[in-house]
């Protein structure tokens, strides 16, 4: 074989190997980011201790109804909290949203309009906060 057909050979190899790792890069980022959503949401943390609960300690169903009834409980103050500290980020970057606005040329400003987060897409994007799980402000 002649130099040049190594070089192509090794050069597809290399190529294969890089589209290979960039693939399973975006595969694992994709399953991280979607399992770091899953532990955020109460329900699914609901359904993890209840499962384990039941697995681990094997209660009556006697207890298992009473203990259903505190995981209830413990979901609803959960949602709640995690409710308000939506709202709490929103009226912080509301605030700063105003201050920057404040320092802008109208036409920096017409920029910025096209860039700034709307409280509707904060809740909903980058919170995963639904609007009927929101408090009233």
């Amino acid at each position: 074989m002649n130099a040049r057909r190594h070089g192509v050979i090794l050069a597809s190899l290399l190529g294969i190997g890089a589209l290979s790792g960039i693939s399973g890069a975006l595969v694992g980022y994709r399953v991280a980011r979607q399992e770091m959503q899953e532990r955020s949401n109460p329900e699914s943390w609901h359904e993890r201790a209840s499962r384990r609960f039941e697995e681990v300690v094997r209660p009556n169903p006697e207890q298992t109804e009473r203990l259903a009834r505190h995981l209830d409980q413990a979901l609803g103050e959960l949602k709640e909290i995690r409710s308000n500290a939506a709202l709490r980020s929103a009226v912080v970057i509301d605030r700063l949203v105003g201050q920057v606005e404040a320092e802008l040329t109208p036409d920096q400003k017409e920029a910025f309009e096209r860039i700034k987060p709307h409280r509707d897409e904060l809740m909903h994007d980058v919170m995963k906060v639904e609007r009927k799980d929101l408090p009233t402000p």
